[in-house]
Formats: C-alpha cells, sequence, structure tokens
C-alpha cells in the first residue's frame, strides 16, 4: 500500500506523474505592485478597489479594467 505523503512513492504511482506544487498562489494575498497598478485603474474608471483580493483575482480584474481602455 503506497503512502501518499511519501514522495517516492507519490512519484512512482501513475497519478503521481501529474501531480503539481501547491504554491499556494490561489489564495495569496495580491502583491503591493498589484495593490498599486489596481489602485490606479479602479480611480482611473471610477470604480471601488477592492483590497482583499487575491493575486489571481486581482490579476484578473487589473486585466478586466484595462480591457475597459
Amino acid at each position: 500500500m503506497s503512502d501518499k505523503n511519501d514522495p517516492l512513492a507519490v512519484a512512482a504511482s501513475p497519478a503521481g506523474a501529474f501531480a503539481t506544487a501547491d504554491t499556494g498562489k490561489d489564495d495569496a494575498p495580491m502583491t503591493s505592485e498589484q495593490a498599486d497598478e489596481l489602485a490606479a485603474l479602479s480611480k482611473e474608471h471610477g470604480e471601488a478597489f477592492d483590497q482583499s483580493l487575491t493575486q489571481d483575482a486581482a490579476a484578473a480584474r487589473i486585466e478586466e479594467l484595462k480591457a475597459k481602455g
């Protein structure tokens, strides 16, 4: 029986070939650079600046506001 916490056992299993490292980026708060850019874009477009966004959500919101022109 393989142990999912054993990196060698996981790598040896068929599913181990698809294992990826969890970087934690999905829930990491936006960077200060993202906050600065998003704050400026939000102000420029007269929209609220949500400082609680994650890095991924902030990146998406920045692209959305940039697309508005």
